[in-house]
């Protein structure tokens, strides 16, 4: 019994892999190369709201330090580097951190959701569109 179910399972995965060609790499190298272009367009667009905002656009592929300047350019402490490490607290803080970026560049919730849920329009949006950066630079800040 066991192994006639083991038979029927074998033909099955022997047709499927026959009828839809699971070998085929021109669909595996199509979505990497999607997914590519999708994060040069986010990468580019997070570099053009950090340089917007006075911060250095080389910053966006360090991994630590593009979370550190985006708590810089909304006027927070470092340790709100911390906060990310808490679980579900990060994604209050994240929250939080993409809704002051967009007031910081005139914009309201459409913007903030965008960041949130669709950062592949959002960031490009902040960065390459109209927006100017409001908060100003304020001597003796506690920030960089």
């Amino acid at each position: 019994m066991y192994f006639t179910a083991f038979n029927k399972l074998a033909d099955y995965i022997v047709t499927y892999d026959k009828v839809y060609d699971t070998s085929n790499w021109w669909w595996s190298s199509g979505a990497m190369f999607l997914w590519l272009i999708l994060v040069v367009l986010i990468i580019a667009g997070m570099w053009q709201v950090f340089v917007k905002a006075g911060r250095p656009g080389w910053a966006v592929l360090v991994p630590v330090y593009n979370t550190l300047q985006l708590i810089w350019l909304n006027k927070k402490p470092w340790w709100w580097v911390l906060l990310l490490l808490i679980p579900l607290v990060n994604i209050v803080v994240i929250i939080m951190l993409y809704s002051m970026t967009a007031k910081a560049f005139g914009k309201g919730l459409g913007t903030t959701l965008l960041l949130i849920f669709i950062p592949i329009i959002g960031w490009p949006y902040l960065g390459f569109g109209d927006a100017k950066y409001r908060l100003a630079k304020t001597r003796g800040s506690s920030t960089r």
